[in-house]
């Protein structure tokens, strides 16, 4: 987890509007228990791509993060 945290920090530091990058590094952070980090990206997400699926996805999730699954980091750019 480490390793992929590195990563997509690295990512979103190189490429700061990319929603995709934000989003898989907040599930890492949700996932680590790291919840003021998680939704500082993800609050990002729906910032630069607010019509978007990981949008969507997000503002779902956000409010059943502790009581849930969440779901998983995007495979996929969304529009």
């Amino acid at each position: 987890m480490t390793n992929a945290e590195k990563y997509w920090a690295a990512g979103v530091a190189a490429h700061p509007n990319n929603p995709e990058l934000r989003y898989d590094l907040g599930f890492i952070y949700m996932t680590t228990g790291r919840s003021a980090q998680m939704k500082e990206q993800w609050d990002k997400v729906v910032e630069l791509a607010p019509n978007s699926t990981l949008a969507k996805t997000v503002q779902q999730q956000v409010g059943s993060i502790k009581s849930t699954a969440s779901p998983a980091p995007s495979a996929t750019p969304s529009k």
